[in-house]
């Protein structure tokens, strides 16, 4: 064969090599082979084991999706949770959404527990346009800055302190209060609207009194509730606290009817298993219960919860799950990992999740609700509203 003609038809093969090469990069996308999601969570310091809790969440969600053959609007894509620890602290968890807002191969964010990290977390996320997913904070304010790339899937502060004030109200009906709290903005928020609601309808507040988070001395505040003598305590803090009050209060022998929480670590399992008997007849603010009979998919999320971990869910649990849920069905529902086609496809999807059926206001803000659960035997049963009570509430309790 003639050089030249073998020459030009080898130009020509390479020539046509890579004019297909450029039409299947352009013309068609490869498929999408892995969706990750940046999860920060607390998996050190003071709200760790509430972060674990939320991880087995996701990790299971993850199993059962990729067991279902992935995320089948892109082509079967595995999806996977990239986790990173933020310590318990704002600012590390701030540095942490940073880190994974750089990564273009991460879609969305999604977590982290309390309140404090999820504040730094939504103002990386709105400024890098990436859609994060609020697990089980309720800082009122996260979801009414106006931000577009912020949504959460459970109640706010206000709704839990709209559930803690109607059964104290309707329900318990004592001559007096007691307000009890961790030092914090979310809190600070609950305790606003509890205050609000309760003169409203003139329940007397007799001690209105917050502590630093993490104290290691509840003996002055005990004192003063032995002294003012309130029928009922509200209360709101995290887990060694929670621990803490109720063993403090128990071993001075300081007798109040209820105790009635703003979730947080009042609602965790931790707080059942460290405060043993004195946590019992606690009751909490809640977004969901394992005696849920609300949500169809409340029964094969407990099962496999239970199969996987061999005990029961909590609500960190179930609203973490149900976050997971809500995001990973916007994914589907764009069919891309796009990060603003996973932030429209947010404003317009709507899921049954073990929490309850959800949809996003304007605002990205999800349940507006709350119900009351109560420690019995042990274990966490619904109490109110009556809709969902699958026990009637223990009043007084017996300390």
């Amino acid at each position: 064969m003639n050089p030249k003609i073998h020459e030009i038809r080898s130009l020509l093969a390479l020539s046509l090599a890579a004019a297909s090469m450029a039409f299947s990069s352009v013309g068609y996308a490869q498929p999408t082979k892995v969706v990750k999601i940046g999860a920060v969570l607390p998996l050190s310091g003071v709200f760790a084991d509430s972060g674990k809790d939320v991880k087995r969440a996701y990790d299971l969600y993850q199993k059962e999706t990729n067991a279902d053959g992935g995320i089948k609007s892109l082509g079967g894509a595995r999806l996977e949770f990239v986790y990173m620890d933020a310590q318990s602290r704002p600012e590390v968890s701030r540095a942490a959404a940073e880190r994974l807002a750089s990564e273009k191969d991460v879609s969305a964010l999604i977590g982290p527990v309390y309140s404090p990290l999820a504040v730094t977390m939504s103002e990386v996320a709105e400024k890098d346009k990436i859609p994060f997913m609020i697990d089980t904070a309720i800082a009122d304010s996260l979801t009414e800055k106006g931000y577009k790339y912020v949504f959460r899937t459970g109640p706010r502060s206000k709704d839990f302190a709209t559930a803690i004030c109607s059964y104290v109200i309707e329900k318990l009906k004592p001559k007096n209060v007691a307000l009890i709290y961790a030092d914090t903005n979310s809190y600070q928020s609950v305790m606003k609207t509890v205050v609000e609601k309760l003169k409203a309808a003139n329940m007397p507040i007799v001690l209105d009194e917050a502590y630093a988070v993490n104290t290691t001395n509840f003996d002055p505040l005990i004192q003063k509730i032995k002294r003012f003598q309130p029928e009922v305590v509200i209360g709101a803090g995290y887990d060694n606290d929670a621990i803490l009050f109720a063993r403090t209060i128990a071993e001075q022998n300081v007798k109040v009817k209820a105790v009635v929480t703003a979730g947080g670590g009042y609602s965790t399992l931790t707080f059942v298993k460290g405060a043993g008997k004195t946590a019992e007849g606690y009751a909490t603010a809640a977004v969901w219960a394992v005696d849920d009979k609300a949500s169809p998919v409340s029964p094969k999320f407990i099962k496999s919860f239970k199969d996987a971990y061999g005990a029961v869910p909590n609500q960190l649990d179930a609203n973490a799950y149900a976050a997971a849920i809500m995001l990973v069905d916007a994914i589907k529902q764009a069919g891309s990992t796009n990060r603003d086609k996973i932030r429209d496809a947010l404003r317009t999807v709507n899921a049954w999740t073990p929490i309850g059926k959800i949809s996003f206001d304007k605002n990205g803000q999800g349940l507006k609700s709350a119900r009351i659960v109560q420690v019995q035997d042990g274990k966490f049963v619904t109490v109110w509203p009556d809709a969902l009570a699958t026990k009637k509430f223990v009043y007084p309790i017996s300390q």
